[in-house]
């Protein structure tokens, strides 16, 4: 894109969703590891709690995470499919 500011900034929203995503993924990831060994430990009053943990991290990682490709390669090429239209197109 050589610094040409508009072409940057047509995926800014990609980049800060993709970013995001990553971002609560590692959390969850901590998440999950943390949850896991406290039921490994045996069993809690606390362990639905910590099985939930886990299945908000299984859910995040199967539904969320898979986007990041998508993502990256619409930052990193620069698609403008949308940005080529005309408003008399309309």
């Amino acid at each position: 894109m050589a610094g040409e500011v508009d072409l940057m900034l047509r995926h800014s929203a990609d980049f800060l969703e993709l970013f995001s995503v990553v971002a609560v993924a590692w959390r969850w990831l901590a998440q999950a590891a943390a949850a896991k060994e406290a039921l490994g430990r045996g069993a809690t009053p606390d362990a639905p709690f910590y099985e939930g943990k886990l299945s908000a991290a299984q859910y995040w990682f199967a539904v969320e995470v898979p986007r990041v490709p998508l993502l990256a390669h619409l930052c990193r090429t620069g698609e403008d499919s949308y940005a080529r239209m005309h408003p008399d197109s309309f």
